[in-house]
């Protein structure tokens, strides 16, 4: 399967190497996080990650350019080292405060479309 997040990565002794775009030398970052939530269909084998945010999470343009790389690095963690026989569904930033929709920008997989706003219109229903 090839990766939503990045197809030039790879596990090395429980360490995920993803390398750039363009070699510079032999550069290495050390990434370390914790991904807010992960919403997981255990009979459909599907997941979607999500970041909290208190504003709004970075624009799609800036993360397919490379300059938001948040949600691209989770998703190749799950893809590959926490969840690798479940389908992405993509990621997303969950915003915390302020009006309107609470699930916002991010990556998802066409054929996910629809999970974004079944999990959109079920937070509604449940906030007062």
């Amino acid at each position: 399967m090839a990766g939503i997040a990045s197809q030039r990565s790879r596990v090395v002794n429980g360490i995920l190497e993803i390398e750039p775009r363009e070699r510079r030398r032999n550069e290495i970052a050390l990434v370390q996080g914790q991904i807010d939530r992960v919403d997981v269909n255990e009979q459909e084998k599907v997941a979607v990650a999500y970041d909290y945010k208190l504003s709004q999470g970075a624009k799609l343009e800036d993360i397919e350019a490379g300059r938001q790389v948040q949600i691209p690095i989770y998703l190749a963690a799950l893809e590959q080292l926490f969840l690798p026989q479940f389908d992405l569904a993509g990621g997303g930033y969950y915003r915390l405060r302020g009006s309107g929709a609470r699930l916002n920008q991010g990556m998802y997989r066409t054929q996910f479309a629809d999970c974004n706003q079944r999990y959109q219109h079920q937070d509604e229903a449940g906030r007062s």
